[in-house]
């Protein structure tokens, strides 16, 4: 049931005008970081969690969610203006978005994927205000065992799709668990795998790892092949489209925020799938599927609408239960550690006036991002064209500096370095980073619940397997595990 006290609390919170004004900044920050190609939410939430480190649980996530809702919309505006998603949540807006462009439309692209993104953020904004409180309900009945399936779940399932090896995902999400080992054991104040550094007592600083993932190996990559990018001019002057020309759209809208939603929901899907399964199912039910792929306003608002719906829908797991919905989403676990907070079930209780002004914020800053993203769309042409000589330098030193604040000596520098040097020589060969970045968050939880289980259960590993929710959690797991080999092989046996 939702929580009418904290809810009115938290709409108070946002009286605040140091609140809203971090709000439009994550808002205009998040867009600009979807406009460049390559960026996306959450490198732009990890250059950001340095600056939270002085800032309060609300003002904190003000910032952030701003970032990470302006940045999954932004990315339409490379896509639909080069044919280049800013985003990989963009992608699907590339395919009818850019034709448009090209035809001279790209005004009406524009406002459309704008109008789109911020009633799928609002729809979905809904549904996780309504939803969340009624699992985090449930899941408080939880115990040790079905908190360590949990976190093994989300690592797992966050493995399976964050790379195209699931071995490469799952080994990945096993170092990030390995790395919360370091420092002193929490049960017997044993002192692990320091090598005699008295920095690492504390074990390894948030931060900069989280810092030196995102943002060193991207701009690594980036500084392989800098260039500027040639982009047309705007056809004419931005039109606010009538209401009855958006009408024409509304079971789209709808159809599009439901399926974005949902999609969210499922731990670790992302935009980027809710987009193109929005996508197919505009094409599947309209009346003219053969303007799909040349130029369809159908296509992108099905496209725009889906991913910016998955915003909300990744939050639901993400609050709830721990397990993050989207890398973005990952990364805003983090934001909850530094402010001392354990993510999941518990968190309605040890603070539901956070959770609850994450729920009014939400709905505020889809509103900021329908003004902001307007002026966006009137300075797309000069934000594109940013060269990538200035964007680097700028992201490398915002990392840096970031990471020598929060731990306050070149300690932090020293573990962005060595964390993002190991990073970008992982990308190479193809190891996704995502799933360290989880298995980090979640490898406390997952150490503590599996020993106090087996403490419990006089170490007895059965506890696992008789305890109905945790049983049905590992076996929604290894039925996560299999899926693929069992698609793979269902299309063999149908060719």
């Amino acid at each position: 049931m939702i929580d009418v006290a904290a809810l009115l609390d938290a709409v108070g919170q946002l009286w605040s005008i140091s609140n809203f004004l971090l709000i439009v900044t994550g808002v205009a920050v998040g867009i600009v970081v979807g406009v460049m190609p390559g960026l996306g939410a959450p490198l732009g939430i990890a250059i950001a969690l340095p600056f939270t480190f002085y800032l309060d649980a609300s003002g904190s996530f003000s910032l952030l969610l701003g970032i990470y809702s302006g940045a999954t919309y932004g990315g339409s505006i490379s896509a639909i203006v080069l044919g280049i998603p800013g985003t990989a949540s963009a992608a699907a807006t590339v395919v009818d978005g850019h034709p448009l462009f090209r035809k001279g439309s790209g005004n009406q692209a524009l406002v459309l994927s704008l109008v789109g993104s911020v009633i799928g953020g609002l729809v979905s904004t809904v549904f996780l205000t309504l939803l969340a409180p009624v699992l985090a309900s449930f899941a408080l009945r939880f115990g040790p065992p079905e908190y360590f399936a949990l976190g093994v779940f989300g690592v797992s399932v966050v493995g399976l799709i964050s790379g195209e090896s699931l071995l490469k995902g799952l080994i990945m999400g096993a170092v990030g668990i390995f790395l919360t080992t370091i420092g002193i054991d929490p049960v017997n104040g044993n002192v692990r795998f320091t090598f005699g550094s008295v920095d690492l007592y504390a074990g390894l600083p948030l931060i900069p790892l989280l810092v030196g993932l995102f943002a060193l190996p991207e701009m690594l990559e980036k500084s392989e092949t800098i260039v500027r990018r040639e982009v047309p001019k705007l056809a004419s002057r931005l039109k606010l489209p009538s209401f009855a020309s958006l009408w024409t759209h509304k079971f789209n809208f709808l159809r599009s925020s439901l399926i974005g939603t949902v999609i969210g929901i499922i731990p670790a899907e992302g935009g980027a799938i809710g987009a193109f399964v929005s996508y197919g199912e505009a094409k599947r039910s309209s009346r003219k599927p053969e303007e799909f792929g040349h130029g369809s306003p159908e296509g992108v608002v099905a496209a725009e609408t889906a991913n910016n719906a998955t915003v909300g829908g990744a939050l639901v797991p993400t609050l709830t239960l721990g397990v993050p919905g989207s890398a973005a989403a990952a990364v805003l676990l983090g934001a909850l550690l530094i402010q001392g907070l354990d993510p999941g079930p518990r968190l309605f209780v040890d603070a539901p006036e956070l959770v609850y002004y994450i729920f009014v914020s939400l709905f505020v800053i889809n509103l900021v991002m329908l003004f902001l993203g307007w002026v966006a769309i009137g300075s797309a042409i000069k934000l594109i064209k940013v060269p990538d000589q200035i964007l680097i330098p700028i992201v490398l030193i915002l990392a840096f500096v970031g990471s020598y604040a929060t731990v306050g000596s070149l300690y932090g520098v020293w573990i962005l370095l060595l964390v993002g040097l190991a990073g970008y020589v992982l990308k190479k060969f193809g190891f996704p980073l995502v799933p360290v970045v989880l298995g980090f968050v979640l490898g406390g939880m997952i150490e503590r619940s599996f020993r106090h289980s087996l403490t419990i259960a006089d170490g007895n590993l059965a506890i696992f397997i008789t305890r109905p929710i945790s049983l049905t959690i590992f076996l929604l797991m290894i039925l996560a595990l299999l899926a693929p080999a069992v698609s793979s092989w269902l299309a063999r046996r149908r060719s």
